[in-house]
């Protein structure tokens, strides 16, 4: 029996070394777990540092809209030009048919002043005739002489 007790007594020793042992295999599944964890947060630091390079390219094109934005405006501002020239085209071909009525007008006045020309040669033309006829009544008068 005493011997019995002994072995019993080594069986209870390496009982308690085993729960020694599941104690430290406690304390490994902690640290396990743990580990798990961090695994899991250098994934989110991944996906974070991922997001972080999506932020900077957004940044960039964000600077790239504000220098498109300029370019519009630019743009805007050019076409705002270009319908003033068109209104200045409008202007000026305004302006050549008024100068060809100005010169057609100056055409109409030198026609008036020749026809004033004739007027007057017509005039003098009346006055011949009147002549012709006092003279056709001279001739009368000396024949019956």
């Amino acid at each position: 029996t005493v011997s019995q007790l002994e072995m019993t007594s080594e069986t209870v020793s390496h009982l308690e070394m085993t729960s020694e042992t599941v104690s430290s295999l406690e304390m490994t599944s902690e640290t396990v777990s743990q580990l798990e964890l961090t695994s899991e947060t250098v994934s989110q630091l991944e996906v974070t540092s991922e997001t972080v390079s999506q932020l900077e390219m957004t940044s960039e094109t964000v600077s790239q809209l504000e220098m498109t934005s300029e370019t519009v405006s630019s743009l805007e501002m050019t076409s705002e030009t270009v319908s003033q020239l068109e209104m200045t085209s409008e202007t000026v071909s305004h302006l050549e048919m008024t100068s060809e009525t100005v010169s057609s007008l100056e055409m109409t006045s030198e026609t008036v002043s020749q026809l004033e020309v004739t007027s007057e040669t017509v005039s003098q033309l009346e006055m011949t005739s009147e002549t012709v006829s006092s003279l056709e009544v001279t001739s009368e008068t000396v024949s019956s002489l």
